[in-house]
Parts: C-alpha cells; structure tokens; sequence
C-alpha cells in the first residue's frame, strides 16, 4: 500500500507538470501507421489505433502478444489450458471455429486461430493496434480488430541486439537479431532467436511425476530475405518456427464448487497421475512483392502457416481415484493458406485507393479430441473413451477495395466494402469405446458442407480542424464466421451448425499532435447480433457453440503520450464499457454481462530518463470487474497491478532489473465450469528480474 501511495504521488507530478510545464522544444516524433495499408499520420486516419514503437516495448518489457494486449483499452485476454482468448468490446474468441475477434499480423501473415496466438518480438519496429471491425481491408475475422506486427527494415550496416534475462522461479530468456546487407543496396538479411524456460510455481507431489508442474519452455526462430534491385520492384520472404511447451495451467482445480475461496497458496501443491501438457508448434512462410508503377502500385501476398498442437490433460485435474489415469486429449493441426492481390494509388495527396482480391485455404484436423470418463458414469465396470475425429475445410473467396476522397479543403470522407464467399465442409465421427479399444463404428457421423455470403461495409469521415487537431466518425459491419462443432451431439446437421457473428460498429473520435502531446479519445456503440456463445453441459460433458440472439457494448476510450520534458515522459489510456446480452438462447441470461469483458481497462506509466544513461519506470495497470460466464456467477473484482523498472544505457550497453507486481495482488484470470467442478487460473505473482542487452 505504501508502494501504491509513492507511484500515485507520482503521476500527480506528472500531471501537474503536463498542466503547468513551461514551453520547451521537446517534441514526440512523428507516429506514421499503415491501417489504411498506405502510409499515413496516425491523427489523419478516421479510426482509433495504439500504437507502440521499440522504444516503448524495451522501456516496459513488452516480450509478447498478451503483453501488448495489455496495453490497450477494452482489450484484454487470457491464456488458459492451450489457447490465448481474446475479448475487446464485448466480443469473444469463437470455439469451435477457434478465431479470436482480434486478427494478428505479422508482416503479412495473418493469424486469427486463438491456438499459436504469440510471436516474437525481438525485431520489431513497431506495433499497430486498430480498434474496431476491420474487415474491409484485413479479411473476414477481424470483427474486433487488428494487431498488426512490423519488424524492422535492414539498412546497409549490420546491426543487432543480444539480450538475456534471469528472474523468479529459473526464468531464463535469450535473445538475438540481426540484420544487415549480403549486397549493398541490393539484398538484405534478418535473423532473430529466442528462447525462455521458467519452471513455473506448482509443484506436482505424485510420484513418478515431474515436480515442475507448470513448467514452460518456448523458443521462436525468424528469417527475412529482402531483395530490391531498382527502385521499382521489392521481394521480401520471411520464415518463422515457434514451439511452446507448458505444463498444467496456471491454477489449480477445485471440485468443491468454492471457486472463489481458492488462493494461489492452494494450488501450489498438486497431485495428478497423468502427464498433463500442451505442446504448440508452428512454421510460417510468407512472399511479398511489389512493384510500383508511376502512378500506383502492385503487391502480391503469399501465406503458408501450419500450427500443430498436442494436449493431454489429467481428467480429474487431482489425483481423485474416480478418475485415476484418465485424460483430455487434443491433438490438432491447422493449415491455411492464402494469396492477396492488391493494387494501390501511390500518392500521398489527393484521391487515394485501394482494391485487391483474397482467397484462402484452411484445413482443421483433429486426429484425436475428446475425453475418457470413468465407467460409473455410464454404469459399467469398464472406462470410456470418447474421440471425435473430424476434418473441416474452409475456402474464402473475397474481392475488396477502399477509397479516401478530401473534399471542402478540411474534410475526407473512406469508403470500403469487402464481398467475400465462404464454404465449410466438415467429416466428424464421433467414436465411443471402452479405453484400450481401436476405433470401431461411429456413434455420431456428420459429413455436411455450408456456404455463407457476406457484404461487408465501411464508412469514415475525418475533418482537420487545424494542424494540431482532427475529429472523426465511422461505421463498420464486422463478420465472424460460422462453422460446425467438432465435438458433435448428434449426426444432425443442423444441430452441430452454428451461424456467422455480425455487428455494427459506430465510432466518433478526436485526436491531436502537439509538439509534445498525443491525445486520442473515441466513443463507441456495438450492434451485435447472432452472438456466437459457449455451451458446456455439466450432465453430459458435451460442449458446443451456438448462436444466441442480440447483444449490445458501448464505452469510451482515451489515450495519450505526453513528454514533459527531457527527462520525463507520461503516458495512460482508458477504457470504459458496458457489454450486455439482450436476448440470450432461451432468454435465460437476458441483461447479464457478457463474461470475460472487463468494465474497465486502465493504465498509467511514467519514464524518467538520465543524461548520464540511468532510467527508470513505474507502470501502474488497473482492471474494472470482469464475469467469466454467462450466468454473471463467476467472476473477478477490480484490481491494481505495479510494474517497476531501473536501468542504466553505457556504451553499447543496456543493463536493469525489474519487479512485476511489486504488491504481489492475487487476482484471477478464468474460472471454467468443468462439470465435476470448476478451473481456476491465476495471474503472474510478484516476479523479480534482471537483464543485460548488448546492441552493435
């Protein structure tokens, strides 16, 4: 608490030195961002974005996707058995099409599968976070947004950075990059690593077992070839390879049904007689070319990404002899592919455009998913294994295309559009034998196939009052897909169907660039209809998704950057909703909130920086209250996170030490309904750290 006092007292510093600091010549540098995929100035572009550069991602130690999330307003997620879920504004990760609302980017190469939803960080630029439906220009799962990752571009010097960390519970992590010229002006490569290990804080007493029970261990390998002989013609090829291994989850299980008097204290010692794991690997490949002819410019985009997971998880999750030596298990690959072709307006003044045709392939096995259950449940003296084996094939076809128009000297108005064709076609048999047994005739069969056709709009316009300040309103149609549950009920198709996810987004927003200020402020209201939902059903242990009726969010959000002066920079955001079902399947939770969106996101931070290379910075993160399910019965209070970091810059050198949650604050991050009771999960304790980076 007294920590809380000092970090408060300074914000209010700050504060008061951002209302009554004397002029200075301290300026921010220029942000540009690629939303539009045109470059542009962030505060000419009619939507709310976030943006952070390098600097920023060092200064807070941003080292992965769920940490960039953080620092954004109404979006938050969070990582529970083997996937990272993501919530913004209300709308959640899908099921059983298992696309998060918020679409990753990673020089080019989407990733909207909530499974491998991470990447490296070690060579990055910059991030863009675009809020709010992007479907006109970034495909057919960006109903809540983009975060689009852009690495660096190599210069004629080699550069890099190596880095290692060493922190609580054996945490170990090593980075590199590299990048530079095989050919002066001609071809360029980049290459970065890196690898972590923590043993985790649950130690599993079963004999025989690992004592590491939630252990993790993660490396990330990254290419790119970049080729441009003339002014004209560009060739950049990147290739990546991720694997991350993590034992148990970050919690514990309680068949009590008295969630909410868990602590991490309970759950650091567990028993559990199955190995319990899930195991995520994936390669990327993507081509980019581009020639730009005298008055626009042509890109090609090729895509290849093929993420694998195998998952095996204590049917228990304790050492309960109802369930000895049972398990969940997943095995899953997903492969998709994808070509964009796009022509562009190279001006950056006047009418700007942007047209472009995508298709796409993706391929959804599940050699093995189910679950085995002990024989009572059934009545007999033997145990049950449950695997439904399926395949869907998805196919998009879509063409798009957006224009800027200025007109009346201040105002430019966007409009965009995206037409696009979908086709799912699914194989499930859903297999029920004794455990030990080969797979003999299907219980369930379902061979079906579905189109689903979508116009999705887009309009903007933004007006420049002065250099310094401009307004903007917008409305966007957002579109998630439908799909089939792999995990069947029945051999009916309709039953095992559900359909696409829509919304209507209305944005109205100010932002402004001084000198030394950035300020962005946006008001919202969400449309949402044929809300896709979760189903769990604790008699049968069936899980399903399917459509309820209306919901609606609205809210604020605020942002801003201010450099006080030449030692100081401040900056915070907020986010503020309200997230509502309005008709619910059965009208059973008709005005409940819709679970896992916090009622508020809000972040401050302060960066003191030495003449002589000494810094240092306080991050103070707070979330508003948060339901986990439907019901509104599961859920989490308001909590404050303190973040702490000091360092010194000496030659070439970056040296520090760091404490995350200083307060050591006890907060949750899931509480699942497992039937037989309930999983909870726990965020990160108190950690402490320190690092060395060396830059050339």
């Amino acid at each position: 608490m007294n920590y809380q006092r000092i970090v408060f007292a300074m914000v209010s510093v700050a504060v008061a030195s951002l209302l009554y600091s004397a002029e200075g010549d301290y300026k921010l540098e220029e942000v540009t961002v690629s939303a539009n995929k045109i470059e542009e100035k962030i505060q000419d572009v009619p939507q709310s974005i976030t943006v952070i550069d390098e600097a920023t991602l060092e200064n807070k130690g941003i080292k992965s996707v769920g940490d960039v999330i953080k620092e954004v307003p109404n979006l938050s997620s969070s990582y529970s058995v083997y996937a990272e879920d993501v919530n913004f504004r209300g709308i959640n990760s899908s099921t059983f099409t298992n696309n998060n609302p918020v679409v990753l980017y990673i020089d080019g190469i989407p990733q909207s599968d909530r499974i491998g939803y991470d990447a490296s960080l070690v060579n990055v630029d910059h991030i863009e976070v675009l809020r709010g439906p992007q479907s006109t220009l970034y495909g057919k799962d960006a109903i809540g947004g983009v975060i689009n990752i852009v690495t660096k571009k190599p210069t004629n010097e080699w550069k890099g950075i190596v880095g290692s960390e060493y922190g609580t519970d054996n945490y170990m992590l090593g980075t590199f990059n590299i990048n530079g010229p095989l050919v002066n002006d001609v071809l360029y490569l980049g290459l970065n690593v890196k690898a972590s290990h923590d043993d985790g804080w649950i130690t599993n007493h079963e004999e025989g077992m690992d004592e590491d029970a939630n252990e993790k261990n993660e490396r990330r390998l990254g290419a790119s070839l970049l080729y441009k002989p003339n002014d004209r013609f560009s060739l950049r090829f990147n290739i990546s390879s991720d694997y991350y291994k993590n034992g148990w989850l970050d919690g514990a299980f309680t068949d009590s049904g008295n969630w909410s008097s868990l602590t991490r204290d309970n759950a650091k010692n567990v028993n559990y007689e199955v190995d319990t794991y899930s195991k995520t690997e994936s390669d990327a490949q993507a081509l980019n070319l581009t020639y730009a002819f005298d008055t626009m410019d042509l890109t090609a985009v090729t895509t290849h990404k093929k993420v694998t997971l195998d998952g095996q998880y204590d049917f228990g999750w304790s050492n309960n002899a109802l369930y000895d030596n049972l398990y969940q298990f997943q095995q899953s690959s997903i492969e998709t592919t994808s070509q964009e072709l796009r022509l562009s307006s190279n001006t950056k003044e006047g009418i700007r455009w942007i047209g472009g045709l995508y298709i796409e392939r993706s391929e959804y096995e599940n050699p093995r998913y189910g679950m085995q259950y002990p024989g009572y449940f059934y009545g007999t003296s033997y145990d049950w294994d449950l695997d439904d084996v399926s395949k869907t094939t998805t196919d998009t076809q879509a063409i798009f295309g957006q224009a800027i128009v200025p007109f009346a000297e201040k105002y430019e108005l966007t409009l965009g559009a995206r037409y696009q064709h979908i086709n799912k076609d699914i194989l499930s048999n859903m297999y029920m034998n004794p455990v030990g047994y080969l797979h003999g005739t299907p219980t369930y069969t379902i061979d079906a196939e579905h189109d689903w056709n979508a116009l999705l709009p887009k309009a903007a316009l933004n007006y420049k009052i002065n250099d310094t300040w401009s307004a903007f309103a917008s409305i966007s149609k957002g579109y998630m897909p439908g799909g089939y549950n792999y995990w069947s009920s029945s051999s009916v198709e309709a039953e095992n169907r559900f359909d696409p996810q829509t919304s209507i987004d209305y944005e109205i927003g100010t932002k402004a660039s001084f000198d030394a200020l950035y300020v962005g402020a946006t008001l919202f209201y969400m449309d949402i209809k044929d809300i896709q939902v979760y189903n769990y059903d604790s008699l049968t242990g069936m899980i399903t998704t399917s459509n309820a009726g209306k919901a609606h969010s609205y809210g604020a959000e605020f942002e801003f950057n201010y450099l006080i002066n030449e030692a100081f920079t401040f900056d915070g955001s907020l986010g503020l909703i309200k997230a509502v079902y309005d008709e619910y399947t059965s009208n059973v939770y008709d005005g409940n909130k819709i679970e896992k969106t916090p009622s508020r996101t809000a972040k401050i931070g302060l960066q003191y920086n030495h003449p002589q290379g000494y810094y240092a910075r306080v991050d103070v993160r707070n979330q508003g209250t948060m339901y986990f399910n439907a019901a509104n019965t599961f859920k989490e209070g308001s909590y404050t996170v303190s973040d702490v970091k000091i360092g010194r810059h000496f030659s070439n050198w970056d040296v520090y030490a760091y404490v995350k949650n200083i307060t050591d604050e006890e907060y949750l991050t899931t509480v699942q309904d497992q039937g037989v009771g309930q999983i909870v999960t726990f965020g990160p304790s108190r950690t402490v750290g320190i690092g060395a980076k060396y830059t050339f």
